[in-house]
């Protein structure tokens, strides 16, 4: 506690934070009131911490439908995960020629494959796993927005168009990460019809090798499906179908983990090395597809929790769980909500002045009588049950809450709601959320302290998934909030 003359400035509220001894409470505010009586209100200045991991309500549900097409990277394969149940990736993408394939009437099939590009997994090494290639009867659309809750197999044919099997692994060399590639063999059928199109023409007599569009309407796409693997083995699920840069030094090196396919055949062509112009040759020419930029690609994602602990208590916001669960791909989100916030609402008389939350000098309100300084939410990862040392946690995960003036409640995407990014720290082993402007918009009535839904950064291209400590854990939720009161009055 300090007495002062006059406050000048708002600024010397500030002076004062660093010269002050904070009072450290949990969900109490504790300060020296010995003379309290003696000293006029407008004149006294406390600064108080407050700390709190009691009064927050916490639970764990499904996450909402996300928005997955035009996705930076897929996840393929099955996991058994012993904590959260089985999750199954597939893709469904349309294959577009790079280039115009230099073949012709004399071209023979000898043989074609899809490849699968990876240089990171989670899970074993040592289970098998099998893919399935079904040609796609409907048409996917670049221009058209696909939610996670599209079922993709209703453009699926019951058509296989390749079968393969692989073992992921991983190959260092020296300090750098190997892309590794499973192959799976294309049936004849499929490659030949491709291969008979280069002289087809589309309706308007435009050559289907030459439009793209034309071409994968002709050719609509593949889906790849992982079969399921063994309940007693674990799987595995790989990063795919993306491309990024690397950098080593003082270069940036290009990663391709795009699907493609490659059809080789055997084309006879003239032999221009002698003189004879009735003379040929017979040459290899590929055709390579590619899922490009341009390509519609939608992942499908899927999770059954059947038999865990996480079935248990799903959905019960009642539960009496000690954990939490975050989980990609329309997994598993944690909901919580800062019960404190009203408390303190109730407790302090503030008036609802006009003052502008983005302005530099937000934090003051309510006649100046209150200044928020800091205030942030500490939530614990239960780093053992997070098998974080082999399949590590989200790096940042985000708290998303729906605006005051929000028509709906929607948290499908980034542009929909709005959210407080946390980032792990591996030294507390716990997300840090700087919660000050939050609850100054809140105290302003610019947002209600409804339910914040935690969930990872990155919601589609991730493997990561985490366990955290609720509010019924001994570690529990922390709220600590570090702020200055003139003079203020409280009810009781």
């Amino acid at each position: 506690m300090m007495i002062i003359d006059k406050l000048k400035s708002k600024n010397q509220i500030l002076l004062l934070l660093f010269i002050a001894g904070f009072a450290f409470v949990s969900c109490q505010e504790k300060n020296n009131n010995l003379g309290l009586e003696l000293i006029p209100d407008d004149q006294m200045l406390q600064v108080v911490t407050l700390k709190d991991n009691n009064t927050s309500d916490s639970f764990y549900e499904r996450d909402s439908p996300i928005r997955v097409d035009e996705p930076s990277a897929c996840i393929f394969g099955v996991l058994n995960d012993p904590l959260l149940g089985q999750t199954k990736g597939s893709i469904a993408t349309q294959m577009r020629l790079t280039h115009k394939p230099e073949i012709n009437a004399t071209s023979v099939l000898d043989s074609a494959v899809i490849l699968l590009s990876y240089r990171s997994f989670t899970g074993d090494t040592l289970t098998p796993q099998n893919i399935v290639v079904k040609e796609l009867s409907g048409s996917l659309d670049k221009d058209k927005a696909y939610m996670s809750s599209f079922d993709v197999t209703s453009l699926v044919s019951d058509k296989v168009i390749g079968n393969g099997t692989f073992t992921p692994h991983q190959q260092m060399s020296g300090a750098d990460t190997l892309t590794q590639i499973a192959r799976i063999v294309v049936t004849k059928e499929y490659a030949k019809h491709i291969i008979s199109l280069w002289d087809k023409t589309d309706e308007s007599g435009n050559l289907i090798y030459e439009n793209g569009d034309a071409f994968v309407k002709e050719v609509k796409g593949i889906y790849l499906e992982p079969q399921n693997v063994p309940s007693n083995r674990t799987g595995a699920l790989i990063t795919t179908n993306g491309s990024y840069s690397i950098s080593k030094g003082m270069s940036t090196y290009p990663v391709d983990l795009r699907i493609r396919m490659h059809i080789y055949t055997t084309t006879t062509v003239p032999d221009e090395s002698t003189d004879d112009e009735n003379d040929t040759k017979d040459v290899q020419k590929v055709i390579s597809l590619y899922s490009t930029k341009y390509s519609a690609t939608v992942p499908k994602m899927e999770h059954n929790y059947t038999g865990t602990a996480v079935a248990d208590e799903l959905g019960n916001e009642r539960g009496s769980s000690k954990y939490l669960y975050v989980q990609p791909n329309e997994g598993l989100r944690s909901v919580v909500k800062l019960n404190i916030l009203s408390e303190l609402k109730d407790r302090w008389t503030v008036q609802s002045d006009s003052i502008d939350v983005d302005a530099p000098d937000d934090n003051l309100y309510g006649n100046d009588k209150i200044f928020i300084n800091k205030a942030t939410l500490k939530i614990h990862v239960d780093t053992l049950a997070s098998e974080y040392r082999t399949m590590g946690v989200p790096r940042v995960m985000t708290l998303r809450y729906i605006p005051k003036d929000s028509e709906d409640g929607d948290l499908r995407d980034n542009e929909n709601g709005a959210y407080i990014a946390g980032s792990f720290s591996s030294s507390s082993s716990s997300y840090v959320f700087d919660m000050t402007k939050h609850v100054i918009k809140y105290l302003h009535d610019k947002v209600e302290n409804s339910k914040m839904y935690l969930i990872p950064f990155n919601r589609v291209a991730s493997t990561q998934r985490a366990v955290l400590f609720s509010n019924k854990s001994e570690q529990g939720i922390e709220f600590e909030l570090i702020y200055v009161k003139k003079g203020i009055s409280e009810r009781n």
